[in-house]
């Protein structure tokens, strides 16, 4: 109803007393139609970017670029040609070209947004967050692109990050969006001319804050950091935990960390596994470049949900035409087909594509990279509540999941196994224990550093499970829970004391150090999973910790005990260990271990025991905080 009617309907009782009342209600139900009509243009006129559909993740993506200095000089030159063209592109706007390609021809159902930052001494917001889908978006993103490229000076991340998370926040939110912002650079903070030290220690401060408050799970998401090689990502004697700020923003509010040696090749193959991570794909690294005119066969499985073929130009003037096992070549215009291209990139994307041999004929002169993105159909998820994206080395790892379908129904799996490959390329298969409607195993070595595989598979009444994830294992303290032991049995009324010890690798950490905050405590879940009783754990001796709760009700509870550790530098780092308890009317007589160490349990197939872990000072020994990353091949 317009402000108008509704002014006429409310004139007063003299004018209402003319109107009988089966005027009044027809009226009435006249307002009625014409709200609903309204409601329903509304949602009609809804752009596609606005709808969703069950199942599908759209994804809301803000991309923000280094323009500095040195990365103009130094580490992702441009080369121009003697008439002023471009011979050789800067890597950072080829892998921003082609996440922009990989967003707008996904056919998934998805609709996707993308925002681009650039900055330098000052941010700018070169492409509003917004649809990245329809032709026009598509060709603004690149011009965005193109006339943003150019210096801007220093390194002001603070600004750019603030901007990033404005953008952010301007997007969708629910259980089918999800945010992320990758955020690329090469070096440290510079947010003004000749800056001091004191400066700069003071921007890290702040994005050290910003990011602990604004990003990471139900914030602003995670962040993808991409340090670009150079000096100032050595190791950072500032930090005690993580190699360098930019491992810690990512691993904090879990996103990913990537140090490619060089533009090129290395920069791309960082996008290309962000992307995967992003869609949810097996994590592989692009192949190597051949030459053009090239002819490469790719062979596809059949009942594909889609696949993505997409071409990397070293070279001006290359171009590239698909051909289905038939023999028949892809029109670009025909229904099914998504394709998007620039200068130096080009995109197909199939709907539906027949399995068999896919030849791709590349034309003209150059270098070239073919990445081929098959999207299996997707009906059911394996959803991961445990371990996080990066697991303490030395912690056992338990892993917990649940199996979804498109509708987020629970699935019961038949025959569900999970096999964990190593850094070293060692596989275990794992036995995997029902537990309601999740399902549970433990990997209990986790000494080597680096990128474990995890690989589920199953079957669903007549059809199959598989899925592939990933987990970072990395040097991180963590917590080993002394007492209660699990399933342990108490009263209602009783203290249940509780013994946890903090861990490097193997061994107790004892002393947090002078100026680095330690704290351990220790929550009591009750069956519908509230706290009950939560206490400060008091350090006793060998990185050991102790106190009780109490439980106030009977029932199959949880002991959650959590590890606080904030270094002087202004690092926060987390962990938590938890054991299951059987709260009983009568109390059992308990006696604590005494054990001051908890040696780890070995691997069944290995017959040795090992010894037990020495205390470690932790005061003596900060540096041993420090984030150990495997090479590219191993990160996701």
């Amino acid at each position: 109803m317009t402000p108008n009617k509704r002014n006429a309907f409310h004139r007063g009782d003299r004018i209402v007393r003319f109107i009988s009342y089966g005027t009044l209600i027809i009226l009435l139900l006249f307002a009625a139609i014409l709200t609903h009509s309204t409601t329903v243009m509304a949602q009609a006129s809804q752009s596609p970017a606005q709808q969703t559909i069950p199942g599908v993740t759209n994804l809301d993506v803000v991309l923000v670029i280094d323009q500095s200095g040195s990365m103009w000089d130094r580490n992702d030159i441009q080369v121009l040609n003697p008439d002023g063209s471009i011979k050789t592109p800067s890597s950072r706007i080829v892998a921003a070209e082609l996440l922009g390609e990989w967003l707008a021809t996904d056919q998934s159902g998805a609709h996707h947004q993308l925002g681009v930052i650039m900055f330098g001494y000052d941010a700018q917001v070169v492409f509003p967050l917004q649809e990245i889908q329809s032709p026009q978006a598509q060709a603004a993103y690149k011009k965005a692109l193109i006339d943003g490229n150019k210096p801007m000076g220093g390194t002001n991340i603070l600004e750019a990050l603030q901007l990033a998370k404005a953008e952010l926040d301007k997007g969708r939110s629910g259980p089918d969006v999800r945010k992320a912002l990758i955020f690329l650079s090469d070096g440290v903070c510079e947010p003004v001319d000749n800056t001091t030290d004191a400066l700069r220690q003071q921007c890290e401060q702040d994005i050290r804050t910003m990011v602990q408050s604004e990003f990471g799970a139900d914030k602003a998401g995670p962040i993808f950091t991409i340090a670009l090689s150079s000096d100032a990502f050595k190791q950072d004697p500032a930090n005690r935990i993580f190699k360098n700020l930019w491992q810690e923003m990512s691993v904090t509010t879990g996103g990913d960390y990537y140090e490619p040696a060089a533009a090129g090749a290395a920069l791309l193959d960082s996008f290309v596994k962000i992307m995967q991570r992003l869609f949810g794909l097996p994590i592989q690294s692009p192949p190597a470049a051949v030459d053009a005119p090239a002819t490469i066969t790719v062979t596809l499985q059949p009942a594909l949900q889609q696949v993505g073929f997409t071409l990397i130009k070293y070279g001006q003037g290359i171009s590239m035409t698909l051909t289905r096992p038939d023999r028949t070549t892809i029109d670009p215009s025909t229904s099914g087909v998504r394709h998007s291209m620039s200068e130096w990139t080009e995109s197909y994307n199939i709907t539906r594509p027949p399995g068999g041999q896919w030849v791709a004929n590349i034309l003209g002169n150059g270098k070239v990279v073919l990445i081929t993105v098959p999207f299996a159909q997707k009906r059911y998820t394996v959803e991961r509540t445990q371990p996080a994206n990066a697991h303490p080395q030395g912690k056992p790892m338990d892993i917990q999941v649940s199996v979804l379908k498109t509708d987020l129904a629970p699935q019961t799996v038949n025959a569900f196994q999970v096999s964990v490959q190593a850094p070293d390329g060692i596989t275990t298969k794992l036995p995997v224990t029902a537990v309601g409607a999740s399902y549970r195993a433990t990997l209990t070595n986790t000494e080597e550093l680096g990128t474990y595989s995890l690989d589920f598979s199953g079957s669903i009444q007549d059809d199959t499970l598989s899925a592939q994830q990933s987990v970072r294992v990395v040097t991180a303290p963590w917590l080993r829970i002394v007492d209660p032991q699990p399933g342990a049995v108490f009263s209602a009324s009783a203290a249940i004391p509780v013994r946890v010890q903090v861990m490097l690798n193997t061994n107790a950490l004892e002393a947090p150090g002078l100026g680095n905050q330690l704290e351990a405590v220790v929550r009591l879940l009750d069956p519908a999973g509230q706290v009950s009783d939560m206490q400060l754990l008091h350090p006793v001796s060998g990185g050991l910790y102790s106190g009780t709760i109490t439980a106030a009700t009977q029932g199959l509870q949880v002991a959650q005990a959590q590890l606080n550790y904030n270094p002087a530098s202004g690092e926060k780092y987390q962990d938590i260990a938890q054991v299951p308890l059987d709260i009983k009317g009568v109390a059992p007589l308990v006696v604590p271990s005494t054990a001051t160490s908890i040696p780890p349990t070995p691997e069944p197939t290995v017959d040795v025991t090992p010894n037990s872990p020495q205390p470690v000072s932790l005061s003596a020994n900060l540096m041993i905080f420090v984030y150990a990353l495997a090479g590219l091949g191993a990160l996701v």
